[in-house]
């Protein structure tokens, strides 16, 4: 179990984004109320923390995303040139 200040610090990263990894990691969270206010406690060791903010940034869908728009303005700069028809840059 840790709190999110030790895991904020493994991770090198905001507040904000350390509880989006968790959030899509599904680590349960368990709540405990002390004298002073409440802490969140997260079912996670540090070992497991590096896969679970690697895991976060390689989303499928956003890098397929990023390949199509690479593509699409390597065809704009393409027909830009006047590389149309038969005649091929050289790669």
């Amino acid at each position: 179990m840790m709190i999110m200040k030790d895991i904020r610090l493994i991770l090198k990263c905001s507040e904000n984004k350390a509880k989006r990894v968790m959030k899509k990691a599904n680590v349960i969270v368990t709540e405990k109320r002390f004298a002073h206010g409440m802490k969140n406690f997260y079912a996670v060791t540090p070992e497991q923390l590096p896969q679970m903010l690697e895991d976060y940034e390689t989303d499928p869908e956003q890098t397929a995303l990023q390949q199509a728009s690479a593509l699409s303005a390597l065809e704009i700069a393409l027909n830009h040139c006047g590389c149309k028809g038969g005649q091929h840059a050289a790669v």
